[in-house]
Order: structure tokens, then sequence, then C-alpha cells
């Protein structure tokens, strides 16, 4: 139970850290900004030309919101898992009922809830929480074209840690006899 606990706990570090960078550019003055998008831009033009300016900048919403809709995903599925665990710890154990708090919650929802509706709903504040930002940045402007795109990556995230580990968990996959596999572990994603 300690690894899921330490898992929980670093993967929930991770995710507020990352909010963190999400909001520190944010941050960032317009021209600020636009220097950074502006020297991405010249590398990624050699590799794509077609490349410009508003479309790199709409893909790096994308991306950051994708990363962190993989790290929510990720955490919602460790503290489910934290949270089986201190559930059937046994009772003489001093660890046993730790996990009552956020991570014993997520043992008791639904597995669709804990995948889907959390990661996107923290995701979906974020995005909204970033826009607000920038109305008080110098030159910066909110668009809700942009909290759209950050949904669409939170979910992206979420959708492709759903599927990895499905497969590492080995559900989804067919056995020899072309049969699903069967399910020995509770669904924690």
């Amino acid at each position: 139970m300690k690894g899921e606990k330490r898992g929980f706990i670093w993967l929930s570090v991770l995710s507020c850290l990352w909010i963190l960078f999400i909001f520190w550019h944010s941050l960032r003055t317009a021209e600020a900004s636009s220097q950074e998008s502006g020297r991405i831009l010249e590398f990624v033009q050699k590799f794509l030309p077609f490349m410009t300016h508003t479309l790199l900048r709409k893909l790096g919403h994308m991306t950051e919101f994708t990363v962190l809709g993989a790290l929510l995903a990720l955490t919602a599925r460790a503290a489910a898992k934290y949270g089986q665990a201190a559930r059937y710890a046994q009772a003489g154990d001093d660890t046993a009922g730790q996990a009552r708090g956020i991570a014993g919650r997520f043992a008791a929802m639904p597995a669709g809830r804990r995948c889907w509706g959390v990661p996107f709903f923290i995701g979906l504040m974020t995005a909204v929480c970033d826009e607000t930002i920038q109305l008080f940045v110098p030159g910066r402007s909110a668009e809700v074209r942009d909290v759209l795109i950050d949904a669409a990556g939170v979910l992206l995230g979420a959708a492709l840690v759903r599927t990895l580990t499905r497969r590492r968990d080995g559900r989804g996959a067919a056995s020899a006899s072309g049969r699903p596999a069967d399910r020995k572990e509770k669904d924690y994603a």
C-alpha cells in the first residue's frame, strides 16, 4: 500500500507543478510570449514549412493540456489504486483507513467518472483560470476558443492514458483463443 500512496502523491505533485507551469506561461506578457513562439516557429518551419504562428500557438495549448489530461488521469488512477489498497488493508494495520479522503472517494467512484469526469473537470477549470489570468496580463486576451482547445487536449490526454493502461493491464487484448482476456484485477482507470 505504501507504493500506491507514494505513486498517488508523486502524480498529484506533478499535476500541480504542470498546472503552475501552464499558469506561468499565461503570466508572460504578449511581447515575451510572441518572441518565444517566434523562436520555436523558426525551428519548426524547417521541418513543417506550412506552420503558421497561430497554428503553432494553438498546438501549444493543445499539447500543454494533453499532458495535463494525462497527468490528471494517471493521478485519478493512482488515487483509486491507493483507495482500494487502503480499503482492503487489515483492520490491525496502522495504515488501514488512511485513504478515506480523496483517494477513498476515488476508489468508491464508478470507473468512468474517475477516468473522464474528474480529470476533465479539473482540466476545464484550469483552462478557464488560464484564460482569466490572461485578461490581467498586458497585451494578452482570453478566448473561448482556447478553452475549447484546452478541453480537447485534456480529453486526448485522458484517452491516451485510458488506452495505454488498459493494454498494459491486459484488458482489451485478446487471448490465444480469440476471446477477450479475463479481468483479473479491478478496473482502476
